[in-house]
Formats: C-alpha cells, sequence, structure tokens
C-alpha cells in the first residue's frame, strides 16, 4: 500500500529541518567530489603536458628542485656518455646542461611605484638558459614568430602566453634580467 502523495508534502512543511538538512549534506558531497575530480583532472593535464615520458631530469646531490640545482659540464659529459641515452638527428647525445634561475618580471599595463618599478605588480618567472640540444629533447617545441637563438649573443626566447603577459617579453623588446639586456628574437609554442 503507498503513501498518499499529499502526506509526503505535508511532511515536508512540518518537518522543513530533515528535508533542508539532507539537501544541504548532499550539496556539500556533490561540491567536494566535484572539487577533487577537478583536482584529479588538473594533475593528469599537468602530467601530460610535463614533456616526454623519455626525458629524465638530473639533480644534483641533495637538490629538489631545478633551481637549486647545478650540475658542472663536466658531469653532463659523463651523463652524456651512459648507455640508454638517446642521440639527436646530429648524432651527439641528447644530452643538455640547461641553468634554470627565478627572476620577478612586470605585468604588462602594471602600475608603477614611486620609486619608478613595477616590483610589486610583477611575478617570479622561471628563466632557462639552454643548448642547441635542448630544441631537440622538447618535441613539441616550435617558433611561432621570429627565429632561434645564436649561441654567444645576449637574446631569448619568450613563450606566447609571455609574450602576452608580461612587459618587454614581445617579440623584439628588450627585458633586463639582472642588470643585463637581452633582446626577445623569438616566441615559441609547446604543444
Amino acid at each position: 500500500m503507498a503513501i498518499p502523495l499529499k502526506v509526503n508534502l505535508r511532511s515536508l512543511v512540518v518537518r522543513r529541518a530533515a528535508p533542508l538538512l539532507t539537501v544541504f549534506g548532499i550539496g556539500l558531497i556533490v561540491m567536494a567530489l566535484t572539487i577533487v575530480w577537478g583536482l584529479q583532472q588538473g594533475l593528469l593535464h599537468v602530467f601530460r603536458a610535463g614533456g616526454d615520458p623519455r626525458n629524465l631530469v638530473v639533480l644534483r646531490t641533495g637538490s629538489t628542485t631545478e633551481t637549486t640545482s647545478g650540475i658542472l659540464d663536466n658531469s653532463v659529459r659523463v651523463i652524456s656518455s651512459l648507455e640508454g641515452i638517446d642521440t639527436g638527428t646530429q648524432g651527439r647525445p641528447l644530452a643538455a646542461g640547461e641553468v634554470v634561475i627565478i627572476v620577478n618580471l612586470p605585468r604588462k599595463g602594471a602600475v608603477l611605484t614611486e620609486g619608478g618599478s613595477a616590483w610589486s605588480q610583477g611575478a617570479n618567472v622561471l628563466v632557462r638558459g639552454v643548448k642547441p640540444e635542448s630544441v631537440e629533447l622538447r618535441p613539441g617545441f616550435e617558433i611561432a614568430a621570429g627565429r632561434m637563438l645564436e649561441p654567444g649573443r645576449n637574446e631569448l626566447l619568450a613563450s606566447k602566453s609571455m609574450a602576452e603577459r608580461f612587459a618587454n617579453c614581445g617579440l623584439d623588446e628588450t627585458v633586463t634580467l639582472r642588470r643585463v639586456p637581452y633582446t626577445v628574437v623569438g616566441v615559441f609554442t609547446e604543444n
């Protein structure tokens, strides 16, 4: 025997707290699951876009990140000679000793402070010193505008998003990093 619909509706009006708490509890559970799912999807995207799975990052003993590590050129030569290191199109081992530093760059449209700096409106940006082999280590790397770097010159490439977001990072502009001016000679994308 079924309970009439009007009894159920009257029960909702008389006992307001229980249905409201039930709806609120279900809403919290759905919200928590959505947040966890979003975090999981974000991590999957980062790990998929994080580079070629065949690449290996070697850090100095005791270092936990690229910015706190430094490997000397002779160590890079030893690593290059190890078994299992791929060779590039030129027949040389695909290994590159890259230097990574953090600099603070002002965003485009930043309001200058009294001293003329936009420090408070900037953001920390990783700058990577690369070798010719570095391009082959990143198969999705593509120059979207401009040209490739010439070794030994104060030049840099900016990612497309950096060129759009940061002051002086566009093609043919000059950005100063640690009191040294660098000319942006190319804008790149990575697929």
